[in-house]
Formats: structure tokens, sequence, C-alpha cells
């Protein structure tokens, strides 16, 4: 809004910056944290908000040639750098708007999420639980906002790990919604049109919105089928599966403030129970753990042949994809079943800061991983293989009940890169006509984050640490079968090694400075 007062969202790198109309909040209440320092005063969810926008880089040919020459000899790409930036202080932007409109006065647990579209064109979204201090519209009963979503209080959905003003007395496992969405033809050809000139392209961006809109949705039908009233550590993420064909995914921990008959701690099966399982950093059940490292399930799915082929005459009229809707759902299920297992396994009686990658490892055949903290209500013993930092002191929450950090050290990562031989690539091929999972592909997505589990520990190891917190993944398909996946967290330290008086990380590769520019934006 050119000419216009409001509030300036910088990103700290020059360029470009977006001025909002009316301000309500400073920038000191937008964090990434879940909640406001103290001395902010008693804040209140007024539930999640997001901003998202698509955006195409310029077509001047004098900034394609010097790309162009700069890829040449690697480097960063400054005309790509402002690019991006500009998209990202587009989606903030945009994101403060809507929480203003809610009478806003601060966000919390902001996140950030991107998606390739097509070659040069970007999908970011920034999204966040809206807060006020302020007086907020209440239902006839006076405890929540009037607003409801599928009958469940908008302000009871957050990205943050609880809810203020709202006492969570039962976790009833995770919730999801999930799409898979393509534009119509005569959409694209208005998206070519607009992309000539460079910025924004509206109507992708329209689609990108809808299709978040409606996987929000999606997750909160599933928190009322199991009777929840509040979804707490909402997360979005997003997955190319075809050339223009997006899968959107919304997901967190369904919530009850209210007692009901005690859940059966047994699983029906001989796994976990599904209710132990949060995408938070506590159990209402199990209000004392201990950690015991990660759990993970992966998966490699295609869908079939014949049923790819209606795929992709659905893409011609646009709307959702159903076949590889269901593909994806599969996928998540299978990755979150394995993960449970494998939890169960190790006779853990929970899991927490349960996350999901995933990944197109080619067109139609994407990669599907769930992990997450197990943990135990009584003292794990750890022991540890070849490294000093047992595999039970890497969680993906902020802390390690037990563990008495004295010291932050820095960021701990682990890369791999690692591609399939031929002959398994054409029984992956053959395996594709039918559908189903790959194998093949499975096994090796499994090496490729063995692998930077362990380079992240032998990193953390090296920077005097004693465990890593707030471990994450990320994953890229480098090319068709090379897969490259980052292990990265937070080194800290007890005080029981000794911390190197200097410590150089290792030069970063090529493929690790694309991947360092994001990391964090799944936290």
């Amino acid at each position: 809004m050119a000419g216009s007062e409001g509030i300036r969202v910088p990103l700290g790198i020059e360029g470009p910056t977006i001025v909002m109309g009316t301000p309500s909040f400073d920038l000191g209440r937008v964090c990434t944290s879940n909640s406001f320092p103290e001395g902010f005063g008693r804040m209140r969810s007024l539930g999640m908000v997001r901003g998202v926008t698509v955006r195409v880089r310029s077509r001047n040919i004098g900034a394609v040639i010097s790309a162009g020459l700069t890829s040449l000899v690697g480097g960063e790409i400054e005309n790509m750098t402002a690019w991006c930036v500009r998209a990202r202080e587009e989606a903030l932007a945009r994101m403060l708007e809507n929480a203003t409109e809610l009478g806003a006065n601060g966000v919390v647990a902001i996140r950030y999420g991107t998606n390739c579209i097509a070659p040069n064109i970007i999908e970011v979204i920034a999204y966040g639980m809206a807060m006020t201090d302020g007086d907020i519209p209440t239902s006839s009963g006076g405890a929540v906002p009037a607003a409801t979503v599928e009958g469940i209080s908008r302000a009871a959905i957050g990205t943050s790990n609880d809810l203020p003003g709202y006492t969570v007395v039962r976790s009833m496992g995770l919730v999801h919604g999930l799409t898979v969405r393509s534009q119509n033809a005569i959409a694209s050809i208005g998206a070519a049109f607009e992309s000539l000139a460079g910025g924004e392209i509206r109507t992708l961006t329209k689609m990108c919105e809808d299709a978040r809109e409606e996987a929000y949705l999606r997750m909160v039908q599933d928190a009322v089928e199991r009777g929840a009233d509040g979804v707490v550590a909402m997360r979005y993420e997003t997955n190319e599966i075809v050339d223009g064909v997006t899968e959107v995914l919304a997901f967190g921990t369904a919530v009850s403030s209210s007692e009901s008959p005690s859940q059966d701690s047994a699983a029906s099966s001989s796994t976990l129970p599904q209710h132990m399982v949060t995408t938070s950093s506590t159990l209402p059940s199990l209000p004392s753990h201990y950690s015991g490292g990660i759990v993970q399930g992966i998966t490699v799915r295609s869908t079939h042949f014949f049923k790819s082929i209606g795929a992709g005459l659905k893409t011609i009229v646009g709307g959702e994809v159903t076949t590889w809707s269901n593909m994806c759902s599969d996928a998540r299920a299978q990755a979150l079943e394995r993960m449970l297992e494998q939890a169960t396994q190790l006779g853990a009686k929970g899991v927490i800061g349960m996350r999901y990658d995933s990944n197109q490892l080619s067109p139609g055949r994407v990669e599907v991983i769930a992990y997450g903290t197990a943990v135990f209500d009584s003292p794990v013993q750890h022991a540890s293989d070849d490294v000093s930092i047992a595999p039970s002191l890497v969680t993906t929450d902020v802390s390690i009940p037990g563990h008495m950090a004295q010291a932050s050290l820095g960021v701990a990562r682990g890369m791999s890169v690692r591609s399939t031989n031929l002959v398994r690539s054409i029984g992956a091929g053959l395996k594709s006509m039918v559908g189903g999972e790959i194998r093949n592909y499975t096994n090796l997505c499994k090496d490729a984050r063995a692998e930077a589990c362990r380079k992240l520990m032998s990193h953390a190891e090296e920077m005097g640490a004693t465990a890593v917190v707030a471990m994450r993944y990320q994953s890229n398909d480098l090319s068709p079968g090379v897969v490259e996946v980052i292990a990265y967290g937070t080194a800290i330290s007890d005080g029981s090694a000794p911390t190197p008086t200097s410590f150089n990380p290792p030069p970063r590769t090529e493929g690790e400075q694309a991947s360092g520019n994001n990391l964090g934006h799944n936290l």
C-alpha cells in the first residue's frame, strides 16, 4: 500500500519492505517462540492466522542474464535472493493483516512454508497464532470467542504448544487434513500471462490459499469427529507430486478441556495408541516423562499407472485430484504406523514433538517420514555405540528431562546425499506401474536419514556437546533417484564434556548451502 502509514516488516536484508495498513501491534509482539517473554501481560488466543503469496521471478532480461552468469561460477544469486525475500515479506505482511482483522495485537509461534509451483515460481506461506491482551467477543457461555470452525472455537486452534486461557485435560492424538490440487487449464493460461510481468501471480495465490483452507477445515473436522474442542501445535506441510500438482497437509494434536471416561492406555493392536502421540511437547496423561531418542517411520509410494492417467486428465479441469490425495494419505498413514511400531518395540509410553517431512523423488513418487521423540515413564539408560552422544539424547523437543544443560553450543548438522543403483531403479520403475510402496526407494531413504543422523551426532560431539535438542529433518530431490537429507538441531552441553576452545564447522557443500537457507522453516 504505497504512501500509507503503517508497520514496516523488514527481514534484515537490504531490499523492498512491505508497508502495512492500519497498525495494531508492534513487531516486538511478533515472534517464532510459543509465548511472549514475561512482562507482556495476560494474553489470549484468537486462533491461527496466515498469509500466502505466489510470486514469479522477474522476466527482466538483464536480471536473467546476470543470474545465469552467476550460476556458472557458483555463489549467491543476488536478484533471486531479493525475489525470495520479497515473497517472504509479502506473506508475513498478509499474515499480520489477517491478525489485525481479528483484533490481535501480537502473533506467536510463527512458521514459514515454501513450495515450488513451477520453475521460477514459488509459493510462500507465513502462519502463526494471533494473540490479544484486550477484550474479545465471547459466546453466551463467556468462555471462548463466538467464531467457530466446524464447531470448534477458532481461538482453540493454534500453532503453539498450548492455548492461553485453555486448560488441556486430554490429548486425543494426531489429526490431519490433506488435499492434492491442481489448477485448471484456463487458469494456467491466465497465470502464464500474469507471469510475463513478474511479481505476484494472483491466480495461483488464490489456488494455494484455497488448498490451505481446505486442508485446515479437514483437520478441524477430524478433530471434531474425535470429540476434541481444540488443536495445538498445528503445522502445514506441502509437497509437489508432479509439475503443477501440490499436496497440502494440515496436522496437529487434538485436545480436550473436559474429562471423559479414561482412554484405554493399551492399544487395540500391538502398537502404541494414537492418543499417546502429539505434535506438542507434553502429554497430559504422562506429565513426567524421560526421553528415549528419535523414532521414525518411512515409506516411498507411487500411484497406479492407469490411475495416474486419469489423474492427469483431472488436472485439465483443476480442483482436487482424488487419486493422488489417496496416495498421499496412504503414505502418511503408513509412515505414522511404522513410527508407532518402532516406539512400541522400544517399550515407549508415548511420542512427543512429532513431525512429518516429505519429498518428491520423481514425478508421481513420494517419500514421507513421520518422526518424533519416544518418551518413557522412567529414566532411560543412555547407551551409545560409536559416538559419545547417545541416540536417546537426541530429541525433537526443546529440552531433555534430567539433562542439566549449561550451555548452547550452536547448530549441529549432518548431511547425506544418496542415489539408488541402476538395477534397483528399473525395479522401482516396474513397481510404479502397479502403484503402492517402492521398497528400493524406501530403503534408500532410510539409509540417507540414518547417515544424516550419525553425522549430526558426530558434528555435535566435535562441538563438545552432550545432547541435541529441537532436531529436525529436511530433504530435497537433487535429481530423479538422488536424495539429499539434512538432519540439524541445537547442540547443548551439561558441562561433562570438554568444549573446544575454537570450533570451525566444516565447509558447507552447495547442497547444504541451498538447504541451509531454509533451516528452521518447519519447526
